[in-house]
């Protein structure tokens, strides 16, 4: 899967409020592009979205 796809499946697992599943394709982005900055960011807020 591309990380295109996998981004767009993450954004509409957070839309949905799956953060559990956010997260792991998050992962799964940072593993094929370490330096995405995007969803490092988007890793950190899922992983604590009460957190500012």
């Amino acid at each position: 899967m591309t990380v295109q796809k996998l981004r767009l499946a993450a954004f509409t697992l957070v839309k949905y409020g799956a953060l559990p599943e956010a997260a792991e394709v998050l992962a799964q982005i940072l593993e094929l592009d370490p330096e995405n900055y995007e969803a490092a960011i988007m890793a950190k807020v899922v992983a604590d979205p009460e957190e500012p």
